[in-house]
């Protein structure tokens, strides 16, 4: 089987669904962490090649806690499920719990799909909207959209956010201004910041050789 777990409980109850039955055997892992639920399933870097040879003959059982773990638009999960009945694979959704293909005698499951997936569309855009709106409000009252700079950390309130310099790393913002200034490039600055030994290389500029 193909796990896509989502973090904590749900995770625990897709490893719970494969250990009822001893026939079942966890294949692949399939996190996609941080992947926004409007990326297709078939799109996606951990889950997508599992749609593609060679990996696709590895599986024949896809298990997913929730449905919007698979995806938060409706054509996309239309499409998986035309998937899974092309290419004869089986689709669990652990809560509420779904299959796919269904039985032949269900007649029901095909309605439930199609209003969950379209919730779970409805409900991304609705999210959507209000990232937008808080964007755009916050944009209006000049406040800080986003994450600071190395060299940075954030002051104020949540809706009158600025920047204002790390004390303890000032000096080197000043050299790196007043290196750019002089004329120097990136390359040169972070291969001074390298000599320095600054701290927290990771999120500082990066020397490229």
């Amino acid at each position: 089987r193909v796990r896509d777990p989502a973090a904590g409980r749900q995770d625990q109850a897709a490893e719970s669904y494969a250990d009822r039955d001893p026939a079942r055997v966890i294949v692949a892992t399939a996190a996609d962490a941080g992947v926004s639920g409007a990326v297709s399933p078939f799109k996606r870097p951990e889950l997508g090649p599992y749609f593609r040879p060679p990996l696709v003959d590895r599986w024949d059982e896809l298990v997913a806690a929730t449905l919007d773990r698979l995806g938060r638009n409706a054509r996309d999960l239309a499409d998986l499920r035309s998937f899974a009945e092309d290419h004869g694979k089986r689709i669990t959704i652990l809560s509420p719990r779904l299959t796919w293909p269904p039985e032949p005698d269900d007649f029901a499951s095909g309605l439930i799909w199609d209003v969950l997936a379209r919730l779970a569309e409805i409900e991304l855009r609705l999210t959507t909207k209000r990232y937008a709106d808080t964007r755009a409000f916050l944009a209006d009252r000049g406040s800080l959209i986003g994450k600071p700079g190395w060299g940075w950390h954030v002051v104020g309130t949540k809706a009158d956010k600025t920047l204002a310099p790390d004390d303890a790393r000032r000096d080197f913002l000043v050299g790196m201004v007043d290196r750019a200034l002089s004329g120097e490039t990136l390359d040169e600055i972070a291969a001074w910041m390298d000599a320095e030994a600054v701290a927290d290389p990771a999120a500082r500029p990066r020397h490229v050789a």
